[in-house]
């Protein structure tokens, strides 16, 4: 379980055996801090599929859909067991993740797949983290019934846990385990932790503190001042030596004291939780074929229900199989024609797959996430993976490719084929055509997960995927002569794909077929020489005889072409921290010298908020339903609340009663398919846009995955200060600032560590957290919003955090935060509370001393030494766990939302102010200038790029390595007649430096963007300052790759080499790969759905590298048109004239007079493809300012992006 890096010595062993061993056959499930879940299926159905594919075969199905209920009824999962599970962070708007559940009940879904996969021992990292108290309580109260049932080893680690969980792990007999970094403080039963504490002369825990509070404080160093730190750091150093040094007798003594006082709890455990679980059969797992039809059900309906991904391929292959139609439009037996045949084949049996092998890559790298979790479980193995892929994609294959392709095959080859006037001799050429193009796409994806399964991350599996591919394209024969090929090489086209299905198509057009003979003397008659001459074409007269006399030695079926003459028959061959006081801090600048801001206090009147339910399911019964009604989901309803300014008011609730939801929409960031009703008052501005309300407010959202991974923590801070900050602030300053607020939130260990991500190692959860926090305390705006800034955290940097939102607050700030699990003394630091229940509704708002009195009043008062906030929670929770339960702790709840909306009124006018508060200032934000954000951006994204060693150097390496690999085909060019062809598919081979440059933009651009997102959005720079930052970035890795491309293509083939043609041919690789980035930064921009904008931007580069004349030599006049907007064919005219013009071949009179050498000089090659009378002034002005215009277009896509979303 480490990784790269990771030092691990001692032993584990489970039962006396290596531990090893349990992990290798299952019985040990993890759950991790992160969620590994698929967005489009409900929370049921996840449940479902685990259970189908965990629990043992003698198991019926009904009994684990029983299982899967009770399950959903202990964790609280009822009301959302058929809403769709999401991606993290996608409720707000402008967010590329899907909307779904709830942050906490996410946590919940996974625990409950844990649960279900019914391991022996269970790890859970975090289980309480991101759930409100009273979910959190039962959660634990089901893992303890379940360990105690089942005798099964459950270990939890636990950063804020209620009083009540330790009451629970003492009555069952738990153990426990206090770290301090690193360091064991004590290790055994938590009945005897107290009295070690006690021992060891620290003192004795105070009555009513919750004594994991307790441990936690006397375990932490308060980095809160200078005497504070000192004093905690003794202690905590006092408890390691104490626990290090123990006395076997001492310890002995304490533990049989501890077992005379507990004998009587210990044995009241059994009647806690009704729990099923420990009624799992014993057995093996599914068998392999139920493995496969459990995985193949679960990712056919995941997938189906990608509905703009679906409908997004129909119409993008309906659209390419036209353009594809219409360039080579009814192609005749002419010379241009049969070029125009063997180029399309060329295209469907290898451009075509390219794009296919790259959009599955792209897929198969974010999806594998989800197998790798489930293997490391044990769940299943590659092989039912494996099988069960192949036939979720079977369908999308035979009717459109996986849905993410750039071609439908039934409906692209049906369009391309009788578009293009192939063959309609007999059905069984068509039948071929369609079964050819199945198989490519059964092939491509076969490599794709080959590629993906030896490296995971995107950018190195589509470097390896390209540099095989290109080996296999040039392998075909199309795009060089085979007789050409080093003899070392020619071994490719026997492992080559491409290869194979380009002469299968190849053989399936011109077997049998019969064209007009082209050649014709002076009076119009055939010239029976040429038309006559032997089957053997290896000195045959044309480019186009090459390519289909090599597919023919190739392929198998050899057989002839007979060209039909109006008298007879001639053949021609063919092819086939805690604080001590809230005075004594480091962070003085925080209530002392602080610019006092303007006060906007907030209110909210009649706020309601509901989201269109769909149907999932595609089926005429359900497109009926949808058109007749449309249900809704009330997310919040009918909310009053006010948030005074100088106040800390927190926003309290169970998991999905609204509270994130509640937030965003304070900040106008809603996504649009919600609909809301209501209004919102900043002071007396009613509704006010969402860049006023930017203007004046910072938010901290509760996931951390918008941090830049590869840059520390001190760096991210850093770069944060010097961002938002005044500039007339120095930077000493500004890093004095940020060396306060690492001491404050706990961060002085970590403060040179790299952030980190769930895929690079770097700072724990809590930490990422913390930094998130962090960043949004350089700056105090007038109105702070946080959405759970203590989940995550320990006990004590959790209170200073909240003391820290204290004194901002005490400033004239606003200052709001959601929160799950607030301990007692966290609990008085709020002034106002906000209460929400299930269904978004508000059971109370108004000030924080007097809620205890307002449940009194209602008949709900708190026992003794109870933590008030947790008895609010369980007091306002709905218990999912029994019909009985449910009914009547709703009955609850619903008295409690009745009482506030009788009394609210008067709750409300005590928080008001007594003064008007005047019309809120209707300022912008105060972006950062650009001449202030630009360098500061371009900084940063260079030192998180740069630290990536195989992103930065892949971004260089990719095309130098796929050049290489293509050159080695053409090594050396010479000037024999068949060379020509070999020049000319060298020269198109270049155009994939544009699919490079797409792909380095899919790599990192999508990731920069939605940090870009979240910084544009709460003010810190402007789009243009982002964009003009990435691009400076990216243009000298650019220049180098263009540079080594054109040193490796023109040094190792032998092309035309001189000093203009090098800067010449440098300048069109750099404007291929910069406009290829220029196309993913549009796509990747106007959609932020990945695999949308990837089928995009693929279909779009695929329609210009098709026109770039080398492969149609008939394209209708209107298409042309596409090419004033493609600088494929500026490049393609430039490449040509400065490779052909002034060339000679060696071709001797006889072979030039009988045809064998049909282009004697270079300005015949030139006359072919129509480029002899092109401006080579103009089109190099015109490649050069389509590179531009492509560039600006980006910059333009991203500013009214932008704007569209009220930045």
């Amino acid at each position: 379980m480490g990784g790269p890096g990771v030092i691990t010595s001692g032993s584990i062993r489970c039962n006396g055996e290596k531990a090893r061993a349990y992990w290798n056959d299952g019985s040990i499930g993890y759950l991790e801090q992160n969620d590994f879940l698929m967005p489009f299926l409900t929370v049921r159905e996840t449940l479902h599929y685990a259970a189908h594919l965990r629990l043992p075969r003698t198991m019926s199905s009904q009994k684990k859909r029983e299982l899967v209920e009770i399950v959903l009824l202990e964790l609280g999962l009822k009301e959302c067991a058929d809403t769709r599970v999401g991606d993290p962070g996608g409720g707000e708007a402008g967010s590329s993740g899907i909307r779904g559940i709830s942050g906490g009940e996410r946590r919940r879904v996974s625990a409950g797949v844990q649960l279900l996969t019914n391991p022996k021992m269970l790890l859970c990292d975090e289980v309480t983290s991101g759930l409100d108290a009273f979910s959190s309580f039962e959660v634990v109260k089901s893992l303890t019934k379940l360990a105690k049932s089942s005798q099964k080893t459950i270990i939890i680690s636990i950063h804020q846990p209620r009083s009540e969980i330790f009451k629970l792990l003492l009555e069952s007999g738990g153990q426990i385990i206090l770290l301090s970094k690193g360091d064991v403080i004590y290790s055994g039963p938590i009945r005897t932790v107290l009295d070690w504490t006690e021992f060891t002369g620290i003192g004795v825990c105070p009555t009513g503190v919750n004594p994991f509070d307790y441990l936690l404080d006397l375990s932490m160093i308060d980095y809160t001042s200078d005497r504070v730190e000192k004093q905690t750091s003794q202690r905590r150093n006092l408890l390691v030596r104490a626990w290090a040094q123990r006395e076997e007798a001492v310890w002995l003594s304490l533990l049989a004291k501890s077992n005379d006082e507990n004998l009587t709890t210990t044995e009241s455990t059994s009647t806690s939780i009704a729990m099923a679980v420990d009624l799992i059969p014993e057995g093996t797992g599914p068998r392999l074929q139920h493995q496969v039809l459990v995985l193949t059900s679960r990712a056919w309906r995941n997938q189906m229900r990608d509905h703009l991904v679906i409908w997004g391929c129909l119409a993008e292959c309906i659209v390419v199989g036209l353009v594809v139609g219409t360039i080579f439009f009814q192609m005749d037996g002419s010379m241009n024609g049969i070029h125009s045949r063997s180029s399309l084949m060329y295209a469907a049996g290898s451009i075509q797959p390219y794009l296919m092998l790259m959009i599955t890559v792209f897929r198969l790298s974010r999806e594998i996430t989800v197998y790798d979790r489930e293997r490391m479980d044990r769940w299943y193995g590659p092989l039912p993976h494996l099988i069960s892929t192949c036939l979720y994609i079977a369908p999308f294959n035979i009717l459109y490719p996986l849905g993410k392709s750039d071609s439908l095959v039934l409906v692209f080859s049906s369009i391309v084929y009788y578009l293009t006037g192939l063959r309609t001799d007999s059905a069984q050429h068509f039948m071929w055509w369609l079964i050819t193009n199945v198989a490519i796409q059964f092939v491509a994806f076969s490599f794709a997960m080959f590629c993906t399964s030896v490296v995971r991350r995107f950018w190195t599996a589509s470097l390896l995927a390209s540099g095989f591919y290109t080996l296999f394209v040039l392998s075909t024969g199309f795009l060089i002569v085979p007789s050409s090929i080093p003899p070392w090489l020619q071994w490719v086209q026997y492992i080559a794909y491409p290869s194979t299905f380009y002469k299968v198509l190849v053989s399936n057009e011109f077997t049998d077929n019969y064209f007009a003979c082209p050649y014709v003397g002076t009076d119009g008659s055939w010239d029976t020489v040429k038309c006559s001459r032997s089957t053997d074409m290896s000195n045959g007269p044309t480019m186009m005889d090459v390519f289909l006399l090599q597919a023919s030695k190739m392929f198998s079926r050899k057989r002839t072409v007979i060209v039909a003459e109006p008298s007879t028959d001639v053949s021609v061959s063919a092819l086939g921290h805690e604080t001590v006081a809230i005075e004594e801090t480091r962070l003085d600048m925080f209530s002392n010298g602080l610019e006092q801001r303007d006060p906007v206090t907030i209110r909210v009147e009649g706020l309601s908020l509901s989201v269109p339910l769909h149907n999932f399911e595609w089926s005429f019964p359900s497109l009926l339903k949808r058109f007749r009604e449309r249900p809704v989901k009330q997310i919040l309803k009918d909310v009053d609340a006010i948030f005074p300014a100088g106040e800390l008011t927190a926003i309290l609730g169970g998991s999905g009663s609204g509270k994130t939801s509640l937030l965003n929409v304070l900040l106008h960031r809603t996504p649009s398919m919600l609909n809301t009703t209501g209004s919102i008052y900043y002071n007396d501005t009613r509704n006010p846009s969402l860049r006023m309300i930017s203007g004046v407010s910072s938010y901290v959202r509760q996931d951390d995955n918008f941090l830049l991974s590869h840059l520390t923590v001190r760096e991210t801070l850093r770069y944060a200060a010097e961002l938002r900050m005044d500039s007339s602030i120095s930077k000493a300053d500004m890093y004095a600032k940020v060396e306060a607020i690492i001491d404050l939130l706990g961060l002085r260990e970590c403060a040179d560590v790299i952030v980190g991500n769930s895929a690079v190692r770097g700072c724990s959860g809590g930490q990422r957290r913390r930094v998130s926090i962090g960043i949004q305390l350089v700056n105090e705006p007038a109105c702070l919003f946080l959405d759970e800034p203590t989940s995550g955290l320990d006990a004590l940097t959790a209170k200073a955090v909240v003391l820290t939102l204290k004194k901002i607050a005490a400033t004239g700030r606003t200052v709001v935060c959601t929160i799950h699990q607030p301990r007692a003394d966290i609990w008085h630091v709020f002034d106002n509370v906000v209460l929400l229940v299930t269904g978004g509704r508000a059971a109370y708002t108004g000030r924080a001393d007097k809620i205890e009195e307002y449940f009194q009043e209602a008949g709900h008062v708190a026992p003794p030494f109870t933590n008030l906030p947790d008895f609010i929670l369980d007091i306002a929770s709905v218990n999912l766990r029994s019909i009985d339960l449910e009914q009547s702790t709703r009955v609850i709840v619903d008295s409690l939302v009745q009482r506030f909306n009788a009394t609210k009124q008067t709750l409300l006018a005590s928080q008001l102010p007594n003064q008007p508060l005047g019309e809120l200032v209707k300022i912008n934000p105060k972006f950062a200038p650009f001449k202030k954000a630009f360098p500061i951006l371009t900084r940063r994204s260079f030192v998180n790029v740069f630290r990536q060693k195989g992103l930065y150097f892949n971004r260089i390496l990719q095309p130098v390595v796929t050049v290489i690999l293509a050159s080695i085909f053409f090594v050396p060019l010479r000037d024999g007649p068949g060379d020509v062809t070999s020049r000319i598919g060298l020269l198109q081979q270049t155009t994939i430096s544009v699919f490079t440059g797409m792909l380095n933009a899919v790599a990192l651009y999508t990731l920069e963007r939605d940090i870009a997102y979240r910084e544009i959005s709460d003010g810190g720079y402007s789009a243009t300052s982002f964009f003009f930052s990435f691009l400076v970035n990216e243009l000298p890795l650019e220049i180098a790759s263009s540079f080594w491309v054109t040193v490796v293509t023109l040094v190792m083939t032998g092309m035309k080499n001189t000093v203009f043609t090098f800067f010449t041919f440098w300048i069109i690789m750099f404007g291929h790969t910069n406009a290829g980035e220029s196309i993913g930064i549009v796509f990747s921009t106007f959609t932020t759905h990945n695999g949308f904008s990837f089928i995009a931007m693929s279909a779009v580069i695929s329609i210009f590298s098709l026109m770039t004349g080398f492969l149609s030599l008939s394209t209708p006049q209107w298409l042309n048109y596409i090419n004033y907007v493609s600088l494929f064919k500026y490049g393609s005219v430039i490449t040509a004239k400065n490779e052909f013009e002034g060339k000679v071949f060696d071709c001797s009179t006889d072979e030039i007079n009988s045809g064998a050498c049909p282009f004697p000089t270079g300005e015949a090659v030139l006359e072919l493809f129509q480029f002899d009378d092109k401006d080579w002034t103009l089109y190099m002005a015109l490649f050069i300012t389509m590179v531009v215009i492509y560039r600006l277009l980006a910059w333009f896509v991203l500013v009214a992006k932008i704007k569209r979303n009220r930045w």
